[in-house]
């Protein structure tokens, strides 16, 4: 008997229990057929029967989550090949929607006191050590801007625009107001406020790290760990620099205090 060859495995798609409608399309090579699709888990996801003849030689399969869960779709060829699809299936939207805000507001929102005036703020979270991250060798990951940095707020707001709540809308508010917005300057000159009042450019970064090529002095009141120096680092300068390179960050709060205002 041959031994079946793997095929590329898919690494992951999400299904809600309420997308009644969902199917998972397969192009097998020419003069293979689609045997068999066996779900793992069918008590979190059920799959219908193959459905052939489509246009471009395509085979359709109707798939259905029931339950949240991890289940592995497993397909077999008539070439003895075996190919695997990930899914992550999720409660209805609404439901998953509240969950993730609720997490937002009330576990990941922070409000520690910050060297680097990040706070109020949603950072990124880690779900192994159930923490804020405050540093990590990129830089911009950690400093509420670009895709990584300001994802988490931009997110929490656009669930708000979707569907909002008086307790959550307050947690929004107060990151707009004391953070996003801000003060302009503190005591010494220095801008606390990620978008800038004037231009209204965001900073590219809230933290920084001082080069070790330089003489520059790091931020009073942290104490900067040796893996802050060893990823992809930006100084001071490249922080506070108003988003030149990436305008992803000026987009993500432009969405964030529009969503707020429309909630």
């Amino acid at each position: 008997m041959e031994t079946p060859t793997q095929a590329p495995c898919v690494r992951l798609a999400a299904l809600g229990t309420d997308m009644t409608t969902a199917a998972l399309l397969v192009k097998p090579p020419a003069g293979v057929k689609l045997l068999s699709a066996k779900s793992d888990t069918p008590s979190a996801l059920a799959v219908g029967a193959i459905t052939e003849g489509a246009a471009g030689g395509w085979v359709r399969l109707p798939v259905r989550a029931a339950a949240d869960g991890r289940p592995r779709v497993t397909l077999r060829y008539s070439d003895q090949s075996v190919q695997v699809i990930n899914y992550r299936t999720l409660p209805p939207f609404d439901e998953h929607m509240d969950t993730y805000g609720r997490f937002q507001a009330d576990t990941a929102f922070f409000t520690a006191d910050d060297p680097f005036r990040r706070s109020p703020s949603f950072m990124p979270w880690d779900r192994e050590l159930n923490t804020t991250v405050l540093n990590d060798p990129r830089t911009f990951v950690v400093g509420l801007s670009d895709d990584a940095g300001g994802g988490a707020n931009e997110g929490f707001a656009s669930k708000m625009r979707y569907r909002p709540n008086q307790h959550e809308l307050e947690k929004l508010d107060l990151y707009i107001n004391s953070t996003l917005w801000g003060k302009e300057l503190d005591g010494a000159g220095v801008p606390v406020s990620l978008q800038d009042h004037s231009s209204h450019g965001v900073r590219s970064s809230m933290f920084w790290v001082p080069l070790p090529s330089t003489n520059e002095s790091g931020q009073p009141g942290y104490d900067y760990p040796k893996e802050d120096f060893t990823g992809w680092i930006w100084d001071r300068a490249r922080g506070d620099s108003l988003g030149k390179w990436d305008p992803r960050g000026l987009r993500g709060m432009c969405a964030t205090r529009a969503s707020a205002a429309d909630g």
